[in-house]
């Protein structure tokens, strides 16, 4: 009898083999396309503080601050903060950046409005809800810088 080739059993386990390091594989760039996603969504989250803290810097002098509150912390003191109410859609009116506003991790519009505020050690700040994103937490604050 000639013994040329392989058995059954021999070529079964080498698809088995295959089989589970495809799936292994596959899982791993899975995952690495997902941080990747979740990464460029940072960066985008990054630069769009970035255009707001410019957008501050160059037009801090323009804002009202017809919106007042006053908030008490946990150590008993108060603070007292006045803040502006302004749409995304002024940053690109002011060149600051293209519009519209897309996330690049799922591709949706970013719309809707930020706070830009002065607390009670003049510094100033700013809150978002971003609604394109798709981390849970859609608020973004910023509160790292003083202006002259």
């Amino acid at each position: 009898m000639n013994n040329k080739g392989f058995t059954l059993v021999e070529l079964l386990v080498t698809i088995i083999l295959v089989g589970v390091l495809g799936a292994i594989a596959y899982t791993t760039v899975i995952n690495v396309y997902d941080a990747s996603k979740k990464k460029n969504e940072d960066i985008f989250i990054g630069r769009l503080s970035n255009v707001i803290d410019d957008y501050i810097a160059l037009y801090h002098d323009d804002y009202n601050y017809s919106y007042y509150k006053e908030s008490v912390k946990e150590t008993g003191t108060v603070s007292v903060s006045r803040s502006d109410l302004v749409s995304l859609d002024k940053l690109g009116e002011k060149k600051l950046v293209n519009l519209p506003i897309i996330n690049p991790r799922n591709k949706n519009t970013c719309g809707g409005d930020f706070y830009i505020y002065k607390d009670s050690d003049y510094v100033f700040c700013f809150s978002i809800i971003l609604d394109c994103l798709e981390k849970d937490d859609k608020l973004v604050t910023n509160c790292q810088f003083e202006v002259d």
